[in-house]
């Protein structure tokens, strides 16, 4: 047997009898995807404390001088040397510790290299946006791994 509904504005106010409550749980279920959304949001906040201009300047100083791999390596540690200055505290609080060796290593082995493109300037901020996003993903795991 269905609850008695009314109508008020178009919307219906369904009335349960209490076994009817008792089968229906209105709390949120959790779910993975409250998990991706944290990892998105600490992500974000790595990302944003990233100086993408240095790594700009890394890639236009050097990208005629060293190879791709040397840039990346590069890029990747004045990355993450922003982020430790910027985020410091926050790790501190956390109690998470960040290896930036094995970090390098990490992010270096999963940039897309044939992947850039043949375009300067485009190769340029593929280079950019590929390592704040590898970067910030990578502590982002770290520090959600830690709690």
């Amino acid at each position: 047997m269905s609850p008695k509904e009314y109508t008020s504005n178009n919307k219906i106010i369904s009335k349960r009898t209490l076994e009817q409550n008792s089968t229906y749980n209105r709390t949120k279920k959790t779910s993975d995807n409250g998990n991706k959304k944290t990892k998105n949001r600490v992500s974000k906040d790595f990302r944003d404390a990233i100086f993408r201009n240095r790594i700009f300047e890394i890639y236009d100083n050097l990208y005629d001088l060293k190879s791709t791999k040397e840039l990346v390596e590069e890029g990747i540690q004045r990355a993450c040397k922003d982020l430790m200055v910027n985020r410091a505290k926050d790790f501190e609080e956390l109690g998470v510790r960040v290896d930036i060796k094995s970090l390098v290593k990490k992010v270096k082995n999963e940039f897309p290299y044939s992947e850039i493109p043949s375009n300067e300037k485009r190769a340029r901020n593929f280079y950019t946006a590929t390592i704040c996003n590898l970067v910030s993903e990578s502590v982002s795991d770290l520090v959600l791994e830690k709690h």
